[in-house]
């Protein structure tokens, strides 16, 4: 009997291929934590010359007329409007709410917020803060991805790929007041991964410490739940008793929150938690907006600058063949039920605000598990059309999201632009009351007096009022001496970026009468919802008093403005956000 042919293992020679190693396989070693968190890095690195912006001008000027105390920007208002940060001064509009409440229990993000005050003239270093919190979390993410998929390395790696360079981040890393949104995401992760790992009782302490850091903390309470339910083993009341230490957490932070009269009130921005009805219903038609912020690319944030149902329905229309796409396609598997219902039970604690990108950072986390899962079935799939949404998931998370990141970086921008045109356009020394007629949001009269007190050669005057905000035609007619009327053909506060800090049911009716320092404001008719329409601004003193200066918006700037003569009218320009942009 002769012996069989011996074998042996392929050996590499000169005739065989080598395959080139892949950028995949760098995040897929044994470190390649070190490359999302060093990609993540360099996406961040632009913001570093970003300088402050919008809200971050507000918590420096706080944080340095407090000397001796912390900044705390999230109880700005408190339970009320403050005197000379109210409807008087003009820092709110005069169709805010008079129950206006934006009061946030964050302390962990304001002790990081010191560096308003320490290095209140080097904004790099605040933004480095933020680099850095975000090249930590990109980490992170690859660690949990890597223990919630150890028999999946290739998608577990893509996975943090998408994490890192997902744009939908960009806006909540280059805003320093958005610090919350990081440091409670990267808290939140780090919770989940010690919980992953069966250390319980320190993912309840990583959950409290992201509920300090931030109400977007709670996040994580749904992958936990998600985690117990597809992942874990043993019996349904076993797997549930493991949420015992973070559901206790979760209690303490809520009795704390609710006794302490934490919230938003008064606001279309926020939706306030003592009308759960309200909130939910809200809520559950913004859904398909929210969950296209998940799937698409980054742009629901543009939502507030157009009326819910348009959006609402784009957002369903958009947002369905993905989902049907993800729905055939994705392999039915424990960890892909995990990654979806997390993020599905991420979305209902964010009804409470309008929809947003930047804050959608934890749900992103499970959404981008899913979408790694099915691009990497997608290739082999023997359906077009599951090869084809493939290749859209594909170039809108791993070739449009990077190019948008630095972009993103920038979302504050006009707004920012838009306040510091109105600084521009005072006076060195500006009278005591200062008119902006029209102007393209309500935000501007906010944030430019902090923005003219930064600047120690300027006398910014006591009052900045505006009379409107908002891209509706819009007509000025002189009354009287005294009096200017405003008919807004859309009326005051048309969609959502209009009147941030106010709501239709607060506004004033036609024939209501509002008395502000040095102006009456009376509210002649309104639309059929109740809003303000056409509006008489009385002055105690003639428009053309020296005391005085009304500003116009024209172009992109707001410029000096005389008003018409007695009974004659003048069409205003009708502005947008475009006339944000520099």
């Amino acid at each position: 009997m002769s012996e069989p042919e011996a074998t042996s293992l392929p050996t590499l020679t000169s005739a065989t291929p080598v395959r080139q190693r892949r950028p995949l396989d760098y995040v897929q070693s044994a470190r390649g934590f070190w490359v999302v968190a060093l990609l993540a890095l360099l996406l961040g690195l632009p913001s570093l010359s970003s300088g402050l912006t919008t809200d971050d001008h507000v918590a420096r000027g706080i944080g340095l007329a407090r000397p001796g105390l912390l900044p705390d920007p999230f109880t700005a208002f408190g339970l009320e409007p403050k005197p000379g940060f109210d409807r008087d001064s003009g820092h709110l509009a005069w169709w805010s709410s008079p129950q206006l409440r934006l009061m946030f229990l964050r302390p962990l993000t304001s002790l990081t917020h010191a560096d308003y005050v320490l290095w209140s003239n080097a904004p790099w270093a605040m933004h480095a803060v933020n680099v850095l919190l975000y090249a930590l979390m990109a980490a992170i993410a690859w660690f949990l991805y890597r223990a919630l998929l150890p028999s999946a390395p290739p998608i577990a790696a893509m996975a943090a790929l998408l994490f890192a360079i997902d744009e939908a981040h960009a806006p909540a890393l280059g805003w320093i007041a958005s610090r919350n949104t990081l440091l409670s995401s990267l808290l939140g992760l780090t919770a989940l991964l010690m919980h992953v790992r069966g250390r319980r009782h320190a993912g309840a302490a990583f959950l409290a410490l992201a509920l300090l850091a931030g109400e977007g903390g709670c996040a994580v309470l749904a992958y936990l739940f998600a985690y117990a339910v597809c992942l874990e083993s043993g019996t349904l009341r076993a797997r549930l008793a493991t949420l015992a230490p973070a559901l206790a957490v979760s209690a303490l932070w809520a009795v704390v929150y609710i006794a302490g009269g934490y919230g938003a009130r008064g606001s279309t921005f926020y939706r306030d938690l003592s009308e759960p009805l309200h909130v939910l219903a809200q809520g559950l038609m913004d859904l398909p907006t929210w969950i296209f912020g998940l799937v698409g690319p980054s742009v629901i944030g543009l939502s507030m600058a157009a009326p819910a149902a348009p959006v609402r329905a784009a957002g369903l229309l958009l947002s369905a063949p993905l989902i049907v796409g993800l729905a055939f396609g994705l392999p039915r598997t424990r960890e892909n039920g995990f990654f979806a219902l997390g993020a599905l039970l991420c979305l209902p604690p964010l009804f409470t605000t309008l929809p947003q990108d930047r804050i959608l950072m934890l749900a992103s986390f499970g959404a981008l598990g899913v979408i790694a899962s099915f691009l990497a079935a997608a290739r082999s799939s023997a359906s077009a059309a599951v090869r084809g949404i493939g290749r859209v998931l594909f170039g809108i998370h791993a070739v449009l999201a990077p190019l948008l990141f630095l972009p993103g970086l920038n979302q504050t921008r006009p707004v920012e632009h838009g306040s510091q045109a109105v600084v521009r356009a005072l006076p060195q020394h500006a009278p005591p009351q200062v008119i902006l007629v029209n102007a393209p949001v309500e935000l501007l009269t906010l944030y430019a007096p902090f923005i003219a007190r930064e600047q120690a050669d300027r006398t910014p005057p006591t009052q900045l009022q505006q009379l409107y905000a908002g891209a509706s035609t819009l007509t000025a007619k002189r009354v009287d001496e005294r009096t200017l009327e405003l008919d807004a053909a859309h009326g005051w506060a048309a969609v959502p970026v209009e009147t941030i800090f106010g709501r239709v049911e607060d506004m004033p009716r036609g024939g209501e009468v509002l008395a502000l320092k040095g102006l009456e404001v009376r509210v002649q008719d309104s639309t059929a919802d109740g809003r303000p329409k056409r509006v008489h601004f009385r002055f105690p003193t003639p428009l053309e008093d020296s005391e005085r200066l009304f500003l116009s918006w024209q172009g992109r700037n707001p410029v000096a403005w005389q008003p018409p003569s007695i009974g004659s009218s003048e069409p205003l320009q009708q502005l947008g956000l475009h006339s944000l942009e520099p």
